[in-house]
């Protein structure tokens, strides 16, 4: 259903500040210059420029750190003129144009972080003179051309970010030579040609590409290579490396997965989503114990779910879906005290809905497979439960009285099954409940007046209420100080009789009530009309009574609140004063995703 944001997207604030505190700086968090004046006992300046201070005046200047303000313009060749700089922090601006070849100038400099700003052009090949540099970040910006040669030649660099640039062509094979490299991202370019395989012997990688130089790369932790457009299989050295991350999804990697890299005791994170892999899962996938995170959704992985993958206790994420496993069983997962996403829609699982879930569950995606028979109580183990989605299965019976037992559910669909009998009247007790889709069901008798009591569709919803997870987004911590974030897939709902998504980023901004295609039948309750958070339309907006599958002759925008359908059923879409713009198409299962979020 879900992208990573390590470095990239999270800024370590904390560390920064501590940093720039302990140099004897000012400006605080909002930014501003540091100067660190050994020889002139502080002589203080003004931010790195302001008041008509020359560079050459802040030739003792040690830290300049102006990050996440609002500076403009480009970036002076004068920089190279502050010969005794460490640090120079400018990430976080809109400062554009290339970065000056004067650059190369700063030959102490230690840090260079110009991220998430609007440079553009060929990274210089003078940054290679920087031979004391540690941390380079250029990520977030226009960046084209190749990746220079000479870059190389940055013998003490620990962590490079040249992800979400504009990138081309091959990594180039000098890399090999950084040898003290802890960190690489490389992720959203448009880089070609296999992964390098010398990469991985770099002694402290965490992330980047697939060169085979990467391989020499030992004491690499964190490989984030996603989004690019890599071919290839998945490299025999790299599962025998012990990587605590690998992230390659957003590829055109094919071929199955080596048995080895599933006996790592570190790893924790493996995403592989939208590549090409086929082939079933190894055995042995449960000898990985420290995995957290294991998303391999949209590849052609198919048979069964191997049963030892319940053996991974420590997991918290998984995402299968868009693949073509089956199986009328699954693994145990009772025992996993931390799993809270499964994702496990668009397969040909079949069977009955499984109940051996961890109880610690909070969203359960099954839809688009072939489960069968009815809802059992079982069910309510997972009393933590806040997603709940089964849509297009082949579910019978009638729609049970302990579903108001999920006392958290906010997100329900049912959609398209074969549930007969009546709503129970229960399901208003669940005041979380914000979505509701029941449609293309068998469902009978009138529409239970007690709906008008569903208190989250009663209040205006809003980014501040509680939601399944907050923006949708769950951030999670791994080793090494990094964090990756997950986001929930768009919600699919019919939307003027076609199948849209809804965006997961405001999920918490919506209400639906969908009860159409089925047998329902009396009038509609005056009840809801107590649920304030719907906006009906003008009468003209309204389909036509006749033919059925006539839409409206409005646009799909000015649709906001509900849609009544005729004795067939009932529908009612709600969206906030925001909602234009929040409806998208359904992505396919195999479409490349442009955004740099993993998909539960």
């Amino acid at each position: 259903m879900a992208r990573t944001a390590s470095r990239s997207e999270v800024e370590e604030e904390d560390e920064e500040d501590r940093r720039f505190t302990a140099s004897g700086g000012g400006g605080g968090s909002g930014g501003g210059g540091a100067s660190e004046n050994e020889s002139d006992g502080g002589r203080s300046s003004d931010g790195g420029g302001g008041g008509g201070c020359e560079a050459k005046e802040l030739r003792n200047l040690q830290l300049l750190n102006m990050y996440r303000n609002s500076f403009h313009g480009i970036l002076s060749g004068e920089v190279g003129s502050l010969q005794n700089l460490r640090v120079l922090n400018l990430d976080n601006n809109f400062l554009s144009g290339n970065i000056p070849k004067e650059i190369g100038n700063l030959t102490k400099l230690q840090e260079l972080r110009l991220g998430s700003n609007n440079f553009f052009g060929e990274i210089p090949s003078s940054i290679s003179y920087l031979k004391e540099l540690e941390t380079l970040d250029l990520h977030k910006n226009s960046f084209s051309m190749q990746i220079p040669f000479h870059i190389g030649n940055l013998s003490n660099i620990k962590s490079l970010y040249l992800g979400q640039n504009k990138l081309t062509g091959r990594i180039p094979s000098s890399m090999q030579k950084l040898t003290k490299l802890e960190t690489l991202q490389l992720q959203i370019n448009m880089l070609t040609g296999e992964i390098p395989s010398g990469l991985f012997n770099i002694k402290g990688l965490n992330g980047g590409e697939i060169p085979d130089w990467i391989s020499s790369q030992k004491r690499l932790r964190f490989l984030d290579l996603g989004g690019n457009q890599l071919e290839g299989v998945f490299p025999q050295w790299l599962a025998e490396m012990e990587v605590t991350s690998i992230i390659l999804s957003d590829n055109n990697l094919i071929g199955s997965l080596p048995s080895r890299l599933f006996n790592s005791q570190n790893l924790s994170v493996l995403i592989l989503s939208h590549n090409n892999f086929y082939g079933e899962l190894p055995d042995n996938i449960g000898n990985s114990t420290q995995l957290q995170i294991l998303m391999l959704a949209g590849n052609n992985f198919s048979g069964k779910v191997p049963e030892s993958i319940s053996n991974i206790y420590d997991l918290m994420f998984l995402d299968l879906s868009n693949n073509r496993f089956f199986g009328n069983t699954l693994p145990d997962f009772r025992s996993s005290a931390q799993l809270e996403v499964i994702d496990l829609s668009s397969n040909e699982f079949s069977g009955e809905i499984p109940t051996n879930l961890s109880p610690v569950t909070r969203i359960l995606a099954l839809g688009k497979n072939k489960f069968s028979g009815n809802l059992s109580r079982n069910l309510t183990n997972m009393s933590r439960l806040r997603y709940l989605d089964i849509h297009d299965n082949k579910i019978t019976g009638e729609l049970p009285d302990f579903i108001n037992q999920f006392s958290k559910l906010q997100i329900i669909n049912l959609r398209n099954n074969s549930l007969q009998g009546s709503i129970p009247y229960g399901i208003s007790n669940l005041r979380s409940l914000r979505i509701l889709d029941l449609s293309s069901n068998y469902l009978v008798g009138e529409i239970p007046a007690e709906l008008g009591n569903l208190a989250s569709m009663i209040d205006n919803p809003n980014s501040t209420s509680s939601s399944v997870l907050g923006d949708s987004t769950i951030w999670y911590y791994i080793p090494f100080g990094s964090f990756i974030s997950v986001k929930l897939s768009d919600l699919q709902v019919n939307w003027k009789m076609s199948i849209q998504g809804l965006s997961s980023r405001n999920l918490n901004l919506y209400s639906l009530l969908d009860l159409s295609m089925t047998q329902l039948s009396g009038g509609i309750p005056d009840s809801l009309g107590s649920l304030k958070a719907l906006k009906v339309p003008c009468p003209e907006e309204l389909s036509p009574p006749d033919p059925p599958k006539d839409e409206s002759k409005g646009t799909w925008f000015s649709w906001e609140g509900v849609w009544i359908g005729y004795l067939i059923g009932f529908f009612v879409v709600v969206g906030s004063l925001y909602l234009t713009g929040y409806f998208v198409p359904a992505p396919s299962s195999n479409r490349r995703r442009q955004q740099r979020q993993f998909r539960i």
